[in-house]
């Protein structure tokens, strides 16, 4: 597995956030940067009861690139003692 950094780049006032939670910088370990992004949002998006404005066919926060950027990074980066070995799983955030 590889170690993606997922970093937001969408400004605090963009209205795509809808009222959720904006992660600066995360570290996940995942096969590919698509698995990277469908971890870190089954790991950390808001859940759609408490904010309500979510459907099913609407992507979340870490799915849509106009708010968040992907790349390789490695655990040393992360600053976490963490392998490249293991199930996807965010390590970092």
């Amino acid at each position: 597995m590889t170690i993606w950094k997922l970093e937001a780049v969408a400004r605090p006032d963009d209205p795509r956030w809808q009222a959720g939670p904006r992660y600066e910088r995360l570290y996940v370990r995942a096969g590919t940067p698509a698995e990277a992004r469908i971890c870190a949002g089954k790991a950390l998006a808001p859940n759609p009861a408490v904010v309500g404005n979510e459907n099913a066919e609407q992507p979340g926060p870490f799915e849509d690139a106009a708010l968040y950027r992907v790349t390789r990074s490695s655990a040393n980066d992360a600053g976490v003692a963490a392998s490249e070995e293991g199930e996807p799983a965010v390590i970092a955030r």
